[in-house]
């Protein structure tokens, strides 16, 4: 009988690894939520970080089982930050018929944690949401002649069939002309996903004439990926008529044309010459380059922040030598005399490895704007270009002053004290876990985590919002593994 008590006492007092977070979980898994804030409230602080991840992860699967009508379109989009965690509680919920179940089915092939074609069947839908889940799904290239099989009764697509990859890249592109939003987004994104060569001329129409602005910059950022020379000439042709959000979009499109990511494939239009880049990238790169030269705003310098970051197969090339000395200039001249806003988001792409670019960050470190001087800090301790410690200290101490104010440089500085790991930053955090609005706990939550603090964390997996419990949620289970 005594043991039998003592086991229980165990339970319900001791250590995590003794049973109590096991116990937790399973409150987690099985009670609501008024049940388990009771439960959470209760339960010793001695909880292991690897069990709080356990009972994150059980509270996101019951949530999604359970996400119905308009609070449950919030719990799919809360939870798409860490969808590929919950896949197999997504797809539970994908298995339905209503709106909720549309949208779990869009976020896994947003993430594509499922099959090509796995939902190509709802494009025939007259339901919007779930025409945009079967958009999304389209991400096989025109070529592609082989392929996850084709469900019975969809577009009378067969195994085996050849033209499988035509038909999937038609229906494609005649999603990016849907009358309904959500899925020209899809359309374009599985284009983004596809790469296809073949899209560019859709995309480029896109580009230049969808009614929304964002589906417009993800236009430009799928033609990069298509890596076609009509479409790095097209992105030209788009410039003079787009936005500043479209230019910038059209400037990375152009480096990511120019510097590929390491396994993406090489240009079908010529073959490089022996230390030369192909054509496609001397037509991005030039188009880089009169950006720097001929522009005055915030692309022409994040063009030049791509130039100057090159790369080494670019680094010989003459048209690169002969580019950085303006390049240089115009990042600097960036640094130092634009906008505040301006000069904020060029500190945070210059590339530091720069001697003359650092000394401009180091400057606007002492600038009388509080948002540049804490953008420039910021990223001087994030890049340990501060050279003894008691310049980080005297940085970090001034970034703590700064997050104990109101304004917005109050918040840029406590996110990069918590993106630093520095335990000045608790206070603060700890302030905005009571705050009335819900976007503040989220916040200060996910701070909490960043610090190392997962169970004052944890409390708010029984917030009353949902976005913040599932936001917290997510927060817990993508945290490393102690």
């Amino acid at each position: 009988m005594k043991l039998r008590s003592l086991a229980l006492a165990l339970l319900l007092t001791g250590p995590a690894g003794l049973g109590c977070s096991s116990a937790l979980v399973r409150a987690a898994r099985d009670q609501n939520d008024e049940a388990f804030r009771v439960t959470l409230a209760s339960t010793p602080a001695q909880v292991a970080a690897r069990e709080l991840r356990d009972v994150a992860r059980a509270r996101a699967e019951r949530a999604v089982d359970a996400a119905a009508g308009e609070e449950g379109l919030r719990v799919i989009e809360t939870v798409a930050d860490c969808a590929v965690d919950l896949r197999e509680a997504l797809e539970r919920k994908a298995l339905g018929t209503d709106v909720v179940a549309a949208r779990a089915a869009l976020g896994l092939a947003d993430h594509n944690i499922t099959s090509p074609l796995a939902f190509a069947r709802h494009f025939a839908s007259s339901d919007a949401a779930w025409r945009a889940a079967g958009a999304r799904s389209l991400v096989l290239a025109e070529r592609a002649s082989e392929g996850p099989p084709c469900e019975p009764g969809w577009a009378d697509c067969d195994d085996g069939d050849e033209r499988r990859g035509v038909r999937v890249a038609r229906f494609r592109r005649a999603a990016m002309l849907d009358v309904h939003r959500e899925v020209r987004r899809a359309g374009l994104a599985a284009a983004r996903d596809a790469a296809d060569p073949g899209d560019v001329a859709a995309l480029l129409d896109a580009a230049r004439r969808d009614p929304d602005q964002a589906l417009r910059v993800l236009a430009i950022e799928a033609i990069a990926r298509g890596r076609a020379l009509d479409g790095v000439i097209g992105l030209t042709d788009l410039w003079p008529t787009a936005s500043e959000d479209e230019r910038l979009a059209i400037v990375r499109a152009w480096a990511d044309l120019w510097r590929p990511e390491p396994g993406t494939a090489a240009s079908s239009a010529a073959r490089p010459s022996e230390g030369a880049p192909s054509r496609i990238e001397d037509v991005a790169f030039e188009a880089l380059r009169r950006v720097v030269e001929s522009d005055s705003g915030l692309p022409s310098f994040i063009a030049a922040a791509e130039i100057l970051e090159g790369s080494p197969a670019h680094r010989t090339h003459p048209a690169l030598v002969s580019a950085e000395g303006g390049a240089l200039a115009t990042l600097v001249r960036g640094i130092e005399s634009a906008s505040a806003p301006v000069i904020v988001d060029v500190i945070e792409v210059a590339p530091l490895a720069r001697p003359r670019v650092r000394e401009a960050v180091a400057a606007a470190s002492k600038s009388e704007n509080p948002l540049v001087a804490v953008a420039a800090l910021a990223r001087l301790l994030e890049t340990s270009a501060l050279e003894t410690t008691e310049l980080r200290t005297a940085a970090l101490t001034t970034l703590d002053k700064h997050a104990q104010g109101n304004g917005d440089e109050a918040q840029a500085a406590l996110d990069a004290l918590v993106r630093l790991g520095d335990g000045r930053a608790r206070a603060q955090v700890d302030k905005r876990l009571k705050a009335e609005a819900p976007e503040q706990r989220r916040e200060a939550a996910v701070a909490l985590i960043a610090l190392g603090d997962r169970r004052a964390a944890a409390q708010l997996l029984a917030d009353a919002d949902v976005t913040v419990r599932l936001s917290v949620a997510c927060a817990l289970i993508a945290a490393d593994a102690p």
